[in-house]
């Protein structure tokens, strides 16, 4: 692997010699680009370093992680790290910097420390440009940071503005973030995921940085569609530059162009608002994300689509929860086979469009359910008195759950969790029973939805 002038970086672990192991062989994972290099970023992840297993109930939780969403989950701990890197090398990790020291020629070291940090992650490019903004999170200055390749800067200002927002939304909503900074670095991330979270930092995927034909048509190839980048939306152009005005073939295409450009518009700012969201859910609050992965991915999914309705109303929050959550669940069904449960651990889903329609649509739509009926107060009482309790510990998959029954007792949140979470009732409650159609199936790979059918 040929790195440039990162091939020297120096992670010196101090652990010598250690004696090999044979491991039974370990379940094909997903590979999202995590610990890789790639478009000038080297990142490691959190998965440069060893890790503590997670003790319950008298055992190590020590299973080779499965198939798809997050590889790992663990306690918190706190953290001081000394990278030795080329002095042209930019470091993003979690934590507060706190010293850069020149070191051997051409090089420097640059320390990190992090208290009650859920894992500590690290990125590294020379291509970056780097930019800040400091905002009031729950009357503390948060420092919003954003590490952007230089050839797509003018996206800086958009990512820390929504971090930013997203924070100081969640804070008030959910209770304090407690970390003095937060980052947005754009990543090498791939197959299908759009961000990964990691504590006080998010990556995220490069393609929601760039241009509108290359991230359709990396969209299209993830989703089975075929064709190279740009195939699909230049075919339509083209068709809809040669219609006729007045013809519902040139209205169609129009309004496929038109939903098209709306979804990718939101793309970036909707990922960010739930990478965001996980500083809450699954850093704060802790939970088995292999084993239950819903437990955190289907509320911060469903906090995400929060953030749009404090920022710009409730007609907007309904728009993306229609665009992002439900979409995603009738696309699923189409493409990814039958409805399951939620609450199943990641291996037991064929696949991310799968995975994606039951925990991050049908799952995240379950609190929308249960916030219509419990009430706001109950519920977001709940939800504050759920992040208190545990915000640096592990969640079980019903503690929620648990807390707002208490809230609201009159409310049936136990035959709801059942429904939604432990049952497969999402084509009669969330499409209504109705299949999807190929204009459904367009509308929602291009971002609308089209009336009438084909």
């Amino acid at each position: 692997l040929d790195l440039g002038t990162l091939d020297g970086l120096g992670l010196d672990l101090g652990l010598g010699d250690l004696p090999k192991v044979e491991q039974p062989k370990k379940p094909e994972n997903q590979d999202y680009g995590l610990y890789t290099y790639g478009n000038g970023v080297l990142s490691l992840g959190s998965f440069w370093y060893p890790q503590l297993a997670v003790r319950q109930n008298g055992k190590w939780i020590d299973q080779a992680p499965e198939g798809l969403g997050d590889v790992a989950f663990s306690e918190v701990s706190d953290y001081d790290v000394t990278f030795n890197v080329p002095q042209s090398v930019t470091v993003a990790a979690t934590g507060n910097r706190v010293t850069i020291n020149s070191a051997a020629s051409g090089r420097k070291a640059v320390s990190f420390h992090a208290g009650n940090a859920r894992d500590f992650a690290v990125l590294m490019s020379e291509d970056w440009a780097t930019k800040s903004k400091t905002f009031d999170v729950g009357g503390r200055p948060v420092q919003v940071e954003a590490y952007t390749l230089k050839k797509d800067a003018a996206r800086s200002d958009k990512a820390i503005d929504v971090a930013g927002q997203a924070l100081q939304i969640y804070a008030k909503r959910f209770g304090p973030y407690p970390y003095e900074n937060f980052k947005v670095v754009q990543g090498p991330i791939r197959g299908g995921a759009g961000g990964m979270e990691f504590t006080g930092l998010t990556s995220i995927a490069s393609m929601l940085y760039g241009d509108l034909n290359k991230e359709l048509g990396q969209l299209t190839n993830i989703l089975g569609a075929g064709g190279g980048p740009g195939n699909l939306l230049g075919g339509i152009e083209d068709e809809a530059n040669n219609a006729q005005p007045q013809n519902p073939a040139s209205e169609m295409l129009n309004s496929l162009l038109g939903g098209q450009k709306e979804i990718f518009d939101s793309l970036l700012e909707m990922t960010i608002a739930h990478e965001v969201a996980h500083q809450w859910w699954a850093i704060g609050v802790g939970s088995d994300s292999q084993r239950a992965p819903f437990v955190d991915e289907s509320l911060a999914n469903y906090t995400a689509v929060l953030y749009f309705e404090d920022r710009y109303g409730k007609e907007r929050a309904a728009q993306m929860m229609d665009t992002h959550l439900r979409q995603t669940y009738a696309m699923g069904r189409m493409m990814g086979g039958p409805d399951r449960p939620a609450n199943l651990r990641t291996s037991a889903y064929a696949g991310n469009v799968q995975y994606g329609a039951v925990v991050y649509g049908k799952g995240a739509l379950f609190y929308d359910v249960l916030r219509r009926a419990t009430g706001d107060a109950a519920f977001f009482e709940a939800l504050r008195l759920y992040y208190a309790r545990y915000q640096g510990k592990l969640a079980a998959p019903r503690d929620f759950i648990n807390i707002l029954k208490a809230k609201a007792p009159k409310a049936n949140v136990e035959g709801l969790y059942a429904r939604w979470i432990e049952g497969a009732h999402g084509d009669e409650d969330i499409t209504g029973g109705k299949p999807m159609g190929l204009n459904d199936l367009l509308g929602g790979m291009l971002g609308g939805m089209l009336g009438g059918e084909f």
